[in-house]
């Protein structure tokens, strides 16, 4: 019942949407079907595993999440330029001095 209303749903989604204008130089054949079906598929599979197979699952896709955003976090460019707009800001804001909150130190060897 839930399952067929969202495939059904995914489809009318799906079919909804506006296709791209400009001209592409692969496109998928049957396009809406296979991706619905892929999912239906996908969703048999999952509720046919056993509970410990589905906590393994639970708690590997919970790690790759933590660590794919934890690594987008602390790389992203915009996180960098946000750290170097308010360095400057503190720079300027004491007048040239570093700020107790950023030491200088020199290089170890």
């Amino acid at each position: 019942g839930c399952l067929s209303f969202l495939s059904l749903l995914f489809l009318w989604v799906r079919f909804k949407l506006k296709a791209t204008e400009r001209q592409l130089s692969f496109r998928s054949p049957a396009k809406p079907f296979v991706q619905g079906f892929s999912i239906v598929l996908n969703m048999l599979l999952l509720f046919h595993l056993e509970g410990r197979a589905l906590l393994q699952l639970a708690l590997y896709a919970l790690l790759g999440v933590v660590i794919y955003f934890g690594y987008g976090i602390f790389n992203s460019k915009l996180t960098a330029e946000k750290r170097a707009a308010s360095v400057s800001t503190e720079m300027a804001s004491s007048g040239g001095m570093a700020s107790s909150s950023v030491q200088n130190k020199a290089p170890t060897t």
